[in-house]
């Protein structure tokens, strides 16, 4: 995938991208940051990576070609943020299929234990999966970072405090609860913590054995 990477800076998120992308297209208006940018990715033999100087809100990269057009901790350096943004939808083209951050972004959780059992592990593992989210976002996610457990505790009403965990809650692979709280971590869903007054039939479930 091709990558425009818009305020880049030294280019330390640049480098980064450029060990899974085709190719990086990395963007400053600093003159200084291009030149010690471009010097830095020679230095470390990054040859899929290319500085440009450009300005956030009139970027020298042509409609619609580009695979992913990455915004961190730039845009509040630009006069008029919701121009850059603009360029940046330009950039990736009208067709939405074509937006592909989870081509870039995508985790895998390996079980700790079964993971290295040789044949078998690799059925207990979840992922690789593409993923939304950054490690500046609320959905803090990386591809080396995803947590194990989201709790937003709100100290007015406990009652209203939601958490989930990120694959479920049993570590035993054969349980039914192994991987019950996945999907709800994957889309950023929460379960509520009843601290006060427990709903025990829509909280607990009865197997008869």
């Amino acid at each position: 995938m091709v990558i425009a990477d818009l305020g880049a800076g030294e280019g330390t998120v640049s480098q980064l991208m450029a060990q899974r992308a085709k190719k990086v297209i990395a963007i400053d208006n600093s003159e200084k940051m291009v030149e010690f940018g471009t010097e830095l990715a020679r230095k470390h033999g990054i040859g899929n990576m290319e500085y440009r100087l450009g300005d956030l809100e009139d970027v020298p990269i042509r409609s619609g070609t580009v695979d992913l057009a990455f915004l961190s901790q730039a845009l509040h350096h630009a006069r008029h943020p919701n121009r850059a943004v603009e360029e940046a939808r330009r950039m990736q083209g009208p067709d939405l299929t074509r937006w592909q951050y989870g081509a870039y972004l995508r985790i895998a959780v390996d079980n700790p234990v079964i993971h290295q059992v040789p044949l078998v592990g690799k059925y207990f593992d979840i992922g690789p999966v593409p993923m939304s989210g950054a490690s500046s976002t609320v959905k803090q996610t990386t591809r080396t970072l995803a947590p194990s457990m989201r709790m937003d505790a709100d100290l007015g009403d406990w009652d209203r405090s939601l958490l989930n965990v990120q694959i479920g809650q049993s570590g035993q692979i054969f349980s039914s609860h192994y991987k019950d709280q996945w999907w709800a971590w994957y889309y950023a869903r929460s379960f509520p913590m009843q601290y006060r007054h427990v709903e025990v039939k829509s909280t607990l479930e009865f197997v008869a054995k």
